[in-house]
């Protein structure tokens, strides 16, 4: 079989191959569950297989490379135009490779293993400082419905949780859920210390600083934070250190 040309569409389970020959004829059309890819194309004479960049195409690219083929991962954006009918596997495999024939068209480098694990540290610390900002905005913004409000800034949520303890007009249910959103705030800040060899102690551009205050201008959790005194995180934002100023009532 000459095969010019594979546009390969990836899934969890069924993979779509759509291939042409050097006149542009589609000579291929076939669905290859996972277990049956490595040695589908362990038999195939090296061709050019091109696929949909994403998180695994990374890692079918690598395996290509090893069984002699050539790789090319182009842009879900530049793939989208040559979508001709519905979404469906058969159509966006033929997307692809036609997206692939375009000459000048774009591509992703294939990622190593070790590059795509540097990502997922990143993209890690990342989701953990904003889940961590949404809890100290959510904490925040429920204290102010108790008339206590804290300066804006993480280093004074202490502070405030031990104000929401002590305070007599507070129920005690609040302070129970209080007291447990401050907690998960502490382990997000204790797993950020266990893992400082992998900098998701630092801030954007590696500063101490950024990844105390948090990440700024994230959605805040909470009815406090859309209604009134609630506080948030604005980007830019510098406090000067000093001693905590609480007002209740």
């Amino acid at each position: 079989m000459d095969v010019k040309r594979i546009g390969l569409d990836t899934s969890k389970a069924v993979f779509t191959l759509h291939g042409v020959d050097h006149a542009e004829k589609i000579v291929l059309r076939r669905n290859l569950r996972r277990a049956e890819m490595e040695a589908f194309f362990a038999k195939l004479p090296p061709v050019l297989v091109a696929l949909e960049a994403c998180g695994g195409s990374h890692h079918w690219g690598r395996r290509l490379l090893s069984l002699g083929h050539t790789v090319r991962l182009i842009p879900p954006q530049y793939v989208k135009p040559f979508v001709r009918r519905g979404k469906n596997g058969r159509n966006d495999a033929e997307a692809i490779s036609e997206a692939a024939a375009r000459p000048g068209m774009p591509g992703v480098p294939v990622r190593s293993a070790e590059q795509q694990a540097e990502a997922m540290v990143l993209s890690a610390r990342e989701l953990l400082v904003r889940q961590r900002t949404q809890l100290v905005n959510a904490v925040c913004g429920h204290a102010a419905e108790f008339g206590i409000v804290a300066a804006k800034n993480i280093s004074q949520l202490p502070a405030l949780l031990e104000a929401v303890a002590a305070g007599e007009a507070v129920p005690a249910a609040a302070k129970e859920t209080l007291a447990f959103l401050g907690a998960q705030v502490a382990q997000f800040d204790e797993l950020a210390e266990t893992r400082s060899v992998c900098g998701w102690d630092r801030g954007p551009g590696g500063s101490d600083e950024a990844a105390a205050q948090g990440q700024p201008g994230q959605p805040v959790a909470g009815r406090g934070a859309r209604h009134g005194p609630g506080r948030r995180i604005e980007p830019g934002a510098h406090h000067r250190p000093g001693p905590v100023h609480l007002r209740t009532g």
